[in-house]
């Protein structure tokens, strides 16, 4: 973590799934955060609203798309205790 080439903050694993850089995705299974991104400007919600997209599956779907590592994994085992964690490419 303390290499500057990983994150647990899921507007950050977001941002680098789409741009292609996260080599490998750790998603804590059966976990949800809603929300919408507008103009950068990023809205989370525990409820879908119209719009919403769930945002651990946008990142992993992101992930896989551009040829990185996949892995649902259990709550307790993401690391730093969040929802969602990666190491990034570069």
């Amino acid at each position: 973590a303390g290499t500057g080439r990983a994150s647990a903050q899921l507007d950050r694993v977001v941002s680098a799934a789409h741009e292609g850089r996260v080599a490998s995705l750790f998603g804590a299974g059966g976990v949800q955060r809603w929300g919408s991104s507008d103009a950068g400007v990023v809205t989370e919600r525990p409820d879908p609203q119209p719009g919403d997209v769930e945002r651990l599956a946008e990142a992993a779907l992101a992930t896989w798309n551009t040829g990185g590592r996949v892995c649902a994994v259990d709550p307790d085992d993401v690391p730093q205790g969040a929802e969602i964690a990666a190491v990034v490419r570069y």
